[in-house]
């Protein structure tokens, strides 16, 4: 093992140290240096998380009070209303990461009837059902077992656990809020154009169409909702949220 000028260290005699040393005993030497080096690694991650705690609490405070996503929650909270039957159904081929589809006029064969085609994947879909405070509680919840951790009190599965634990949490959220920034393409054109294309085959129980701007939705019983489109929304950076899985 060699140590460098930084203080990193690196096992070295991957190709003569089993010939020297003995197949079985240069194997267990190296599981050895590995776990060791695993473990400083994971103690290093615990000290670091730590450190950015209050930073990243900070930040999350900042992201739940934001403008950006009461607009998106307030925008989600409006179409529910519209149609609650519609929205559940796109939540479905959203989070299945199935294409939208409508019903086309089977070609080519006599007397044949439709076919279901599809028309494209539904865009801005973080609008109808992400959630960012949950991501925001997940992560605060899994910082806060992580604190708990005893580096001298607990095994390295268990400190590796809650470093992945912190990592994943966060990685969520970073994904949640890039989502978000896309949720205004729910109402570009050619998705409204698709939105009622789809609805066609639900219109005994609601339909989607489009007027010079807005999203006309309309639930059979309820009546038609006019509903304004949504700028692309600005949300706080979350740079201590990145700095927990190393970016």
């Amino acid at each position: 093992m060699v140590t460098d000028d930084d203080g990193a260290r690196f096992l070295i005699g991957q190709d003569c140290g089993a010939k020297h040393y003995g197949g079985e005993r240069f194997r267990v030497a190296t599981r050895q240096f590995e776990d060791i080096e695993r473990a400083r690694y994971i103690d290093y991650r615990l000290s670091a998380i730590s450190d950015l705690s209050a930073a990243v609490d900070g930040e999350i405070a900042l992201l739940l009070e934001c403008e950006a996503l009461k607009v998106i929650e307030s925008k989600r909270a409006e179409i529910k209303a519209a149609c609650p039957q519609a929205v559940d159904r796109l939540v479905t081929y959203a989070r299945s990461g199935l294409s939208l589809t409508a019903h086309a006029r089977a070609r080519g064969v006599k007397g044949a009837g439709f076919i279901s085609k599809n028309i494209g994947q539904l865009e801005g879909p973080a609008l109808l059902f992400t959630d960012v405070r949950s991501r925001c509680s997940e992560l605060k919840a899994a910082i806060a077992n992580a604190a708990k951790v005893v580096p001298t009190e607990s095994s390295l599965k268990e400190r590796t656990s809650s470093v992945d634990a912190v990592e994943n949490a966060a990685r969520d959220l970073l994904k949640s809020v890039i989502a978000l920034t896309q949720a205004h393409r729910f109402f570009l054109k050619r998705n409204q154009r698709r939105l009622s294309r789809w609805s066609d085959a639900w219109v005994r129980f609601f339909s989607f169409s489009t007027d010079a701007e807005n999203l006309l939705v309309n639930e059979v019983g309820k009546g038609t909702r006019s509903i304004a489109p949504l700028d692309q929304q600005r949300f706080p950076s979350l740079e201590s949220c990145k700095a927990l899985i190393g970016e």
